[in-house]
């Protein structure tokens, strides 16, 4: 991982916690987690009424660690058919299997350095599991130490929360929901709740705040030029360094990432962060944001 310029140990604390520790809300008739080592014989993956045999090895990479794995073999009825690549500590993963549609789909989250590391979804089809979903590349438009946690499930959409190390106000988890669309899950809108994000001058004071959801003001680190939409097409009014700020929505796009902000004199608006990471990151655009790295 390249060091980012910038360690606070504080939010580093933080987020490697959330992104471990927390534990997502799931639909128990829906969601099923799964562990390495075990035999389960209650599902049947093809639907032709008869139950296949599901089991998972993780595969210890010897020239790491002893406690570090290179990739997490799938099996189906004794034959291995998918490999999940990625450098990660043993037995600190997430695995669940869930139904939506008649079809099963598999989600695979292993924690590496971090608690980075692959964030995929597949769905089961003629003997395999097909990959419909990576949830790096997702959380990467936005920000770095990414991790995303399935919420719940309905018969059409996936509720997922996004945690990351955002370019724009650092730590953020946002929601968001994914449906299976052409042979992808892709986000049901890409328009997404901000759930919480921190003052971290605020939190350090009263840190109770930040046990519930939480979008605080934040004072404007230098002009922001914001925009009348989350087009980009027209632009609107600049906010001043200075100015007190909340930031009300996401919205991530094809080519970029924008965010509603709010400021306490009621102006209303779009901004979006410099794509390059250590730019911005050098240059944030908030006070009392610390990114960690």
């Amino acid at each position: 991982m390249i060091k980012r310029c910038i360690c606070v140990i504080l939010t580093l604390a933080m987020v490697i916690c959330g992104l471990l520790t927390e534990n997502p809300v799931y639909a128990a008739s829906k969601v099923t987690t799964l562990k390495v080592d075990k035999i389960y014989r209650q599902f049947d993956l093809n639907h032709d009424g008869k139950n296949e045999e599901l089991l998972f090895k993780e595969h210890h990479a010897t020239e790491w660690e002893e406690d570090i794995c290179n990739y997490l073999s799938v099996y189906v009825n004794g034959k291995k058919i998918l490999n999940v690549k990625g450098i990660y500590y043993k037995e600190q993963y997430s695995i669940l299997l869930f139904q939506m549609q008649k079809k099963y789909f598999l989600y695979v989250n292993l924690w590496g350095e971090d608690g980075v590391g692959p964030i995929l979804i597949y769905k089961y089809e003629k003997g395999t599991f097909v990959k419909v979903f990576d949830g790096n590349k997702l959380s990467d438009k936005f920000g770095y130490w990414g991790s995303i946690a399935i919420q719940s499930v309905d018969k059409n959409k996936i509720k997922i929360k996004l945690t990351s190390m955002s370019y724009a106000v650092a730590s953020i988890k946002l929601e968001a929901k994914l449906k299976y669309k052409n042979g992808k899950l892709v986000l049901a809108s890409k328009m997404c709740k901000v759930k919480n994000y921190y003052n971290q001058e605020e939190c350090r004071k009263n840190p109770d705040l930040y046990k519930k959801d939480r979008k605080p003001y934040l004072t404007v680190a230098r002009d922001i030029q914001l925009y009348k939409t989350y087009n980009k097409k027209s632009k609107s009014i600049i906010v001043k360094r200075g100015e007190k700020a909340k930031i009300l929505k996401c919205y991530i796009g094809n080519k970029r990432v924008m965010y509603q902000m709010k400021t306490k004199s009621g102006k209303q608006g779009w901004f979006y962060t410099d794509e390059n990471e250590a730019a911005v990151i050098n240059n944030k655009l908030f006070e009392e944001i610390e990114y960690a790295g």
